[in-house]
């Protein structure tokens, strides 16, 4: 409503600058929309972790570098590791699949580029017609 609101007083001075502005009020209300009714039926979450309570373990962490020390005390290392592996495979996934992406757009001049979305794009159509052909000649339920 506010990325309108914007729009519509954008077309009323006939400027078409407030195009980039309107889009970003939008996303900005709705973040405090989200936030404003997290914090209404949430009252008791805190919005800065706290610190974890000093437990014995077996593994000293004092050996550790300072600053997994001071990760240690607001994160429990094991989740710590687990959430940082998987966030590694994350970003070598998005590498190996939008990768080509990234060269093409890197070293190729605008029109190339423009030529490898439309071959890249009408593959993914005649794989989108197959899927869709195949699932058009199962038996529907009813």
């Amino acid at each position: 409503m506010v990325a309108y609101l914007a729009l519509l007083y954008d077309s009323y001075l006939g400027s078409q600058n407030l195009t980039l502005l309107a889009f970003a009020l939008g996303q900005l209300a709705y973040s405090v929309v989200v936030f404003s009714v997290y914090m209404a039926n949430m009252p008791d979450t805190r919005l800065w972790p706290i610190r974890l309570p000093k437990v014995p373990s077996e593994s000293p962490v004092q050996s550790r570098p300072a600053p997994y020390l001071w990760l240690a005390e607001f994160f429990d290392p094991n989740s710590f590791r687990l959430s940082a592996s998987m966030t590694l495979q994350s970003i070598i996934k998005h590498f190996l699949t939008e990768g080509d992406k990234f060269l093409v757009s890197y070293w190729s001049p605008l029109e190339d580029q423009g030529g490898y979305a439309i071959a890249v794009n009408y593959g993914i159509i005649h794989l989108r017609d197959a899927c869709c052909a195949r699932l058009r000649s199962l038996p529907q339920v009813r």
